[in-house]
Formats: C-alpha cells, sequence, structure tokens
C-alpha cells in the first residue's frame, strides 16, 4: 500500500504562516523564504526573544500543523430548585434560626372577663408566647480555583474566533463545575429529608407509616395480590392505585396535622407549598402504561412535580444501563439534635417525596468572582466563591413514596 507523504501544509503556505506569526514578536516582513530555505535566520532571532515571548511564538508554532477544537456544553443541572433565597456573598453570614409559635388555647369568656382574685387581666401574662425553635449551624462553603490565560494562549492560534472559543470553554466548565455541585448539595438536602422519613420505620417492607409510605405493600394488602417490585411500574393497576394514593396523601397534608413531620408540630402545607419530586422511571412507567392506555386519561395525570433521573448526582453503573435499584436507591446518613446517633439509610425503590417549601432549601446562596493578573500581565486569575445553608427542616411536613418487596 502507497503511504501519503504529502505534508499537512503546503511549504509557501507554512512560510507566509510563520512570516505572520515572527512578525507579532520578531519583527520584520520577510524573515523566511517561500521555500523555508533559510529557517535558521528565524531560529537566531527566536534564541534573542525574552523567555515569555518565546512561549508564545513557540505555542504559535506547533498550531500552524494543528487545529483546535474546545468542546463544551452548558449543564444546566437536574431542573430541581430548592434554592430560597439569594444574597450578596459573605462568609460571616449567622446561622439560620427558625421560630415558631405556638398555638394558643381557648378559653372560656367567664375566665376572661372575671378573673381569679389578685389576677391580672393582661392576655400576655396569663398566655404568653411559646415559641419552638430550631437552629440550622451547617452552612457550606467552597471555591474554584482557575484563570483566563487572554496574552499566554493568543500565540496558539490562528484565528480570534477560535481564541474566544478557548477561552469561552474555560468560563463554561467552571459554570457546569458549579451546576453539578448546587445539584449535588440540593440533592444531598432532599435525601436527607427522605432519610428523616425512612428512619421513622423500623421493618421497611411492611406498609410504612404516615410520612414513609410502601405503595407496594399497601397495594398488596388492598387487593390481596403478591405483586413484586420488578413487576409493579409495568402494572396498570398499581400504578393507578400509586397516583390516588399520591394525590390523597396531597389532600391530607393540607389539614392541620402533626402526624407528617418528626417533631410531631402541628402545622399544615398548603397546595401551592407543596413540593414534589418524583423518579423519572416511575414517571415515564405512569405516561407509558397507564395514561396512553386510558380513555379519560386527564383523571390519571401526576401532580405537578419535578423529575429526577436518580436520587445521586451522578449515574453509576457497571452494567452500562442504569436499573430501577440504582436510580431509586437512597443511602445516606445524618446526624440530627435530638438522636445521640446519626440516622442511617441504606434502601432501593424510592420513587417520589412531597415536601413543604419549608422543609428542604438552600439559603443564603452567594456566588462571587475575585480576580487578580498575574505579575507578568500574561493571564488573569480567578477565584470563584460559593456560599450557603442547606436545611433540612424536622418541622416542616414530608412524605416519601416507595416500593419495596415483602422480607
Amino acid at each position: 500500500m502507497a503511504t501519503d507523504t504529502q505534508p499537512l501544509l503546503p511549504v509557501a503556505d507554512l512560510a507566509a504562516l510563520v512570516n505572520s506569526l515572527a512578525s507579532q514578536h520578531v519583527g520584520g516582513d520577510v524573515i523566511v523564504d517561500n521555500d523555508l530555505s533559510n529557517i535558521a535566520d528565524f531560529g537566531a532571532q527566536y534564541e534573542n526573544l525574552d523567555a515569555a515571548t518565546k512561549q508564545i511564538v513557540t505555542s504559535g508554532m506547533i498550531s500552524l500543523v494543528t487545529e483546535q477544537l474546545f468542546v463544551t456544553r452548558k449543564y444546566k443541572g437536574n431542573g430541581l430548585d430548592i434554592i430560597r433565597s439569594r444574597t450578596t456573598y459573605d462568609a460571616a453570614d449567622g446561622i439560620i434560626q427558625k421560630n415558631r409559635p405556638a398555638l394558643p388555647e381557648a378559653v372560656s369568656d367567664e375566665e376572661v372577663y372575671d378573673p381569679a382574685p389578685g389576677s391580672t387581666s393582661d392576655p400576655f401574662e396569663n398566655y404568653p408566647l411559646n415559641f419552638e425553635t430550631e437552629y440550622f449551624m451547617k452552612p457550606f462553603a467552597y471555591r474554584y480555583q482557575w484563570s483566563k490565560p487572554e496574552r499566554w494562549m493568543t500565540g496558539m492560534f490562528l484565528s480570534r474566533d477560535a481564541f474566544i472559543q478557548a477561552i469561552a470553554s474555560i468560563s463554561t466548565m467552571v459554570d457546569n463545575a458549579l451546576a453539578l455541585n448546587i445539584e449535588n448539595v440540593t440533592m444531598s438536602a432532599v435525601r436527607a429529608s427522605m432519610v428523616l422519613n425512612l428512619s421513622g420505620v423500623t421493618d421497611l417492607s411492611g406498609v410504612g407509616n404516615n410520612r414513609a409510605v410502601n405503595l407496594l405493600a399497601e397495594y398488596n394488602n388492598a387487593y390481596s395480590t403478591t405483586l413484586t417490585s420488578a413487576a409493579a411500574l409495568q402494572t396498570p393497576e398499581f400504578l393507578r392505585f400509586a397516583t390516588h394514593r399520591m394525590f390523597m396523601t396531597l389532600d391530607y397534608l393540607k389539614a392541620y396535622t402533626t402526624m407528617y413531620n418528626e417533631k410531631a408540630y402541628p402545622t399544615f402545607t398548603n397546595e401551592n407549598n407543596a413540593h414534589f419530586v418524583m423518579l423519572a422511571q416511575f414517571k415515564r412507567a405512569s405516561e407509558q402504561f397507564l395514561q396512553s392506555d386510558t380513555f379519560h386519561n386527564e383523571f390519571v395525570q401526576l401532580p405537578k412535580h419535578d423529575t429526577v433521573p436518580a436520587w445521586k448526582g451522578f449515574l453509576l453503573d457497571s452494567a452500562g444501563t442504569p436499573s430501577f435499584e440504582s436510580t431509586s436507591t437512597v443511602k445516606d446518613t445524618v446526624s440530627v439534635s435530638w438522636e445521640d446517633q446519626p440516622l442511617s439509610v441504606d434502601t432501593s425503590g424510592v420513587i417520589g417525596t412531597i415536601f413543604d417549601t419549608e422543609r428542604v432549601g438552600i439559603y443564603n446562596l452567594a456566588v462571587t468572582n475575585t480576580n487578580q493578573k498575574d505579575p507578568v500581565g500574561l493571564k488573569t486569575n480567578y477565584w470563584t466563591h460559593v456560599f450557603g445553608k442547606s436545611i433540612t427542616d424536622p418541622y416542616a411536613n414530608a412524605v416519601t413514596f416507595y416500593v419495596k418487596d415483602a422480607a
């Protein structure tokens, strides 16, 4: 087989490019001949350059026979937004304290207008305000260190567009890293909420409790069946039952009750404040096996929700295709003030969670850049600072739904 020995660039074209590059940093119009016969003259002048300019010219020479493409795509996260407030950056921000006044008790008119001898009619004295308070003291802070080598990289590219593309790719990757980290913090707070729900169940293979509902166990008990988790998401009857149960839970959350938070605090969740996060596999199963095969599908639509592909920020599966087990697994450990030991949950089958907007959130999130040019002025160094507080509130309502086989 013949070998193609054609050069990457014709010699005359290469000479023109060398002259164009050299004229920017060495001076003169024509330094090398079209046949590159006097390339040694260029080498002699190159040796007289200062170290910084040598680096620029060397990079430019390399780019003469290579084409560099920077491929970056903007990552916007999984769409789950629990950011409650944004502020200017201040690493000295204090803890967040939530105060919840207790409901006053009703008393009869006789007691109010006919007080006992020696008592006062001042309501503040008779019925002082009573607060329940929770402190959140675990802020997160991190930073990225990066640089835009504006002058150092100018010799690497033969066009302004290529140079701008390279610089933009650096900024895009920093933005992507920021989006991924915020997503990981977000999912960590949601998992902490689910851990609080699931840790209150002694036997997760049973029906669960008010805050952790095993939809499969409830379905099998209600219809005296032995449906398994492997077949549940392909069974329209189960999907219809699960959708009904989720809607009923949303209705129950509107009532003033102590059943849906770890502190047994009397509260309710307004419909507009109920944040529903659903696993993508359950959403797709409902659409394909239930809604698409139902004449009145408007009556089986899922509640308003956000969808996530998995409860972790990264999808990792050695088999190559994420399984229901890998995407629905909640494995986390959280420390809480009212327990001596951390709460740990390692379970698969979680398909969704509803929580009050007060339950899970990122507060005081701030992102700011500081920058400084290096002493030589060849690049600008940047530091992207991120600061905020991730909160999972045990006083606010939350319910987690899961699908788990009987033990």
